[in-house]
């Protein structure tokens, strides 16, 4: 690997988003009113863009996040924070995803969230990334874009147990949701910002090239009510196992 690989689900501290007790696909599902969620095949096209489209957006929104604390919405346990920095103009809602746990237990118990009625909802199973944002200018350190692809790919491969139930509805053959490869540029402002937040230098810049890959889904609309969504991913690193799994209890209101 290379002088630096984010886990972008994660930011390679690798800590657990939050040890909480959820709900599980396996436990009664008292709190969803309809069973609606219907997630999209990964061929389809949602308001003219493709999946990995939709992921490349995504990754946007998941460097947008700034506060003056450093929150945002990957940190939220609660849900209470998961309208963080969500573009009003978007027809998809982007759930967050959550930091890469060493043990597979640790759950993050979302239950607050709320949702505007006619979006759909983008679902990161799970992802990673790399890129040279931050390190030094020098041929040591600043990796070729061929390696950063290389070191995104071979996490990508190792990343297995995926799951995503909509609704306690499993989707099938998850396998066919991969996205990447995929170089993308990244545009930060003022710190604190994605990367100052995790220690390195980047501000008012451009990083590019930043590669990601993983397993997105994106789930049609929801009716109004709420709704359920578990998801869940493995993926190795230098022969250790992350774990990162995810209950986001929601509601999707009307008229927002």
């Amino acid at each position: 690997m290379g002088a630096r690989v984010f886990a972008l689900g994660a930011a390679l501290g690798l800590l657990a988003c939050g040890p909480d007790d959820g709900a599980t696909s396996d436990e009664p599902a008292e709190n969803v009113i309809s069973t609606t969620l219907r997630v999209l095949p990964p061929d389809e096209e949602f308001a003219g863009k493709d999946l990995e489209q939709w992921a490349v957006e995504f990754m946007h929104w998941h460097y947008s996040w700034t506060s003056g604390q450093c929150l945002n919405a990957e940190d939220d346990r609660d849900g209470s924070r998961c309208g963080f920095n969500q573009p009003k103009d978007s027809p998809v809602f982007f759930f967050a995803s959550c930091e890469f746990a060493r043990t597979p237990e640790p759950v993050v118990n979302r239950t607050l969230c709320k949702v505007p009625e006619g979006k759909a909802i983008m679902v990161p199973i799970g992802f990673v990334g790399d890129d040279n944002g931050g390190l030094d200018d020098d041929e040591v350190l600043q990796r070729p874009p061929e390696v950063l692809e290389e070191n995104v790919d071979e996490l990508h491969e190792t990343m297995r147990d995926l799951t995503l139930f909509a609704d306690q509805k499993p989707t099938s053959d998850l396998s066919r949701y991969s996205v990447g490869p995929k170089a993308i540029d990244i545009t930060v402002g003022e710190g604190p910002n994605r990367y100052t937040c995790a220690g390195f230098d980047v501000e008012n810049a451009t990083v590019s090239p930043s590669y990601f890959a993983g397993y997105f889904a994106l789930v049609a609309p929801p009716t109004v009510g709420k709704h359920r969504l578990e998801y869940s991913s493995v993926y190795s690193y230098f022969g250790r196992n992350n774990y990162y799994r995810v209950s986001s209890l929601f509601e999707v209101t009307e008229g927002q």
